[in-house]
């Protein structure tokens, strides 16, 4: 005949207790999961995050790439353009000449007044013979 096995009784305060440990590590794996979860979740937007700045920092890197392309053109149209113009000391000798011939700062004289005093002239010779 069969032999009856007995198996050894535990007692049902240690089996109670160790439900209630059971049930409390359950409770904290799942606490530990839904942080997880969460952590995931933030993850994500900082990763969406890094790119919508990274676009922005190569659109705005371009933008001023670009404006820096448009200011050295115009640098360069500016330059071309200052060359058709009259140099300072072009025009400091412009300046000298136009006051050596400026009638209004220079003491010219007419002809009538010229020949007045050469008249005056003769006569004063014509008188001393």
């Amino acid at each position: 005949m069969a032999e009856k096995t007995t198996q050894p009784t535990i007692p049902i305060e240690i089996v109670s207790e160790l439900n209630r440990r059971v049930r409390f590590l359950e409770t904290r794996i799942e606490n530990i999961l839904s942080k997880i979860s969460i952590v995931e979740i933030e993850l994500e937007k900082i990763k969406e995050d890094q790119k919508v700045y990274n676009n922005f920092q190569s659109n705005n890197y371009k933008d001023v790439l670009s404006k820096l392309e448009s200011l050295g053109k115009k640098i360069t149209t500016l330059e071309a353009s200052l060359e058709s113009y009259v140099k300072k000391t072009d025009l400091e000798k412009i300046k000298t000449v136009v006051e050596i011939f400026n009638p209004l700062k220079s003491s010219f004289i007419t002809r009538e007044e010229l020949e007045l005093e050469l008249d005056k002239i003769r006569k004063e010779f014509k008188n001393q013979k």
